[in-house]
């Protein structure tokens, strides 16, 4: 099996000869080959694959949903694919050197901000213009950035310095003091009102939860070994965490901040994302190759998806206001 990575993001889109329904598409990111595929969810297959750039390692699909975003890790730049017609475009350069490794758009789409993991900046990038208007420093290995709609603020994920660096999305500016957190954080998920932001730490085994307003740590859960994704159903108060060392995915309650149920999945699950109609829970599976699907009503496994074209599943998040979830890089 290659060593890939894939990013799965559920979206609306056409594709080749097929008019896909909202929700139904998975765009898959190699970071092997540098391509993407457009995966077709309720088929089960995969209908275009698209050229993205050396290192491909995490995509993120604008509001509009015309324009999606790739971090090319190894290229050093970001990526741009026309969704309506599936192409793509002239990449954007960060002038980092390598590392891109996660990006997210702001709630209007005017602006991405990528986190460079190995330089430790963030850059920021104008829609308008598709260049960099400027870089901004980071904690220490800064592996995941998520943006919270309706809170002004950039959270990037700092997993070498065991913290979050918020960006302030008015002013394009850091605020001084960064938010600790557990041990080695991977990624984030946020709640549906924007009040919590869920941190995954894969070194303690556990999530901090954290209060968007005051930005304090709010609650801790436990989970299984070597956390890596969590996807959040704030309707049902329920959330999923992937967890990559015991290929399990932990249900946990929301209310209480406690775990609830152990669901056994495939090897090294590295990631989950709801549907849109939160009735089941995709988990790509690393060492497996494939894909568990869990369906939500009875928390217990359904059936499993092959991963495209066989190869290690990393990443598998939905767009932008459907699916609150982060994971590993």
């Amino acid at each position: 099996m290659r060593k890939a990575v894939l990013f799965f993001l559920l979206a609306a889109a056409l594709c080749r000869a097929v008019i896909q329904a909202p929700g139904n598409v998975a765009y898959v990111v190699d970071r092997t080959s540098g391509r993407v595929s457009v995966a077709d969810l309720a088929r089960r297959l995969v209908d275009d694959t698209l050229m993205s750039g050396a290192g491909a390692s995490e995509m993120v699909v604008l509001p509009n949903n015309r324009l999606g975003f790739v971090a090319n890790r190894d290229a050093g730049e970001v990526g741009v694919i026309d969704l309506r017609n599936n192409r793509s475009l002239a990449p954007i350069p960060l002038n980092q050197g390598p590392g891109p490794s996660s990006l997210a758009a702001t709630p209007d789409g005017l602006r991405v901000y990528v986190a460079n993991v190995v330089n430790n900046t963030v850059s920021v990038i104008d829609i308008s213009r598709n260049r960099v208007v400027k870089t901004l420093p980071a904690g220490s290995q800064p592996c995941r950035l998520v943006i919270v709609p309706g809170r002004d603020i950039a959270y990037v994920v700092n997993r070498g310095s065991n913290n979050l660096t918020l960006v302030d999305l008015r002013l394009n500016e850091v605020l001084l003091s960064p938010v600790p957190v557990g041990s080695a954080p991977v990624g984030a998920a946020y709640s549906g009102d924007g009040s919590r932001l869920y941190v995954i730490n894969s070194g303690s085994d556990n999530v901090t939860v954290i209060d968007t307003s005051t930005r304090r740590q709010v609650g801790l859960i436990q989970t299984g070994t070597r956390p890596a994704g969590m996807a959040v159903n704030s309707g049902a108060g329920v959330g999923y965490i992937a967890n990559e060392g015991s290929n399990t995915v932990t249900v946990v309650s929301l209310a209480t901040n406690t775990a609830c149920k152990q669901v056994g999945v495939g090897n090294q699950p590295s990631g989950a994302v709801l549907d849109p109609n939160r009735d089941f829970l995709f988990v790509p599976n690393a060492g497996s190759g494939n894909v568990s699907i869990i369906s939500t009503s009875s928390d217990s496994l359904s059936s499993t998806m092959p991963g495209p074209g066989g190869s290690l599943a990393r990443h598998f998040r939905d767009r932008p206001g459907r699916n609150r979830g982060g994971g590993a890089p």
